[in-house]
């Protein structure tokens, strides 16, 4: 996280790394017997960087029109925060709200 901050990036948003997160897409796609017929993929969004490498991959590689699903914690929606305000939303932290 230091080198984020000296060149002034969010560590979740360091531009070199989606390539590496696509790998994760290789290897469901290595698992995928039909790949130009997968109708989706699922993955967490945390900082967003792991699920748009997969998804990335997965739609230059196997399919263009495979469905992307992202999914987020009740207390850890940022993504959806930032949808609806139509821009980038940040937490202060991630808690436990009994949910």
């Amino acid at each position: 996280m230091h080198l984020s901050h000296l060149h002034a990036q969010s560590h979740l948003c360091a531009p070199l790394r989606r390539p590496g997160q696509g790998t994760v897409g290789m290897e469901i796609l290595k698992q995928v017997p039909d790949a130009e017929h997968l109708d989706a993929t699922f993955g967490t969004v945390g900082g967003g960087e792991l699920v748009a490498g997969i998804c990335e991959y997965v739609k230059r590689i196997a399919n263009p029109r495979t469905c992307d699903i992202g999914a987020e914690t009740f207390d850890g929606d940022a993504m959806a925060r930032s949808l609806d305000k139509g821009k980038r939303i940040t937490l202060a932290e991630v808690c436990n709200s009994g949910h």
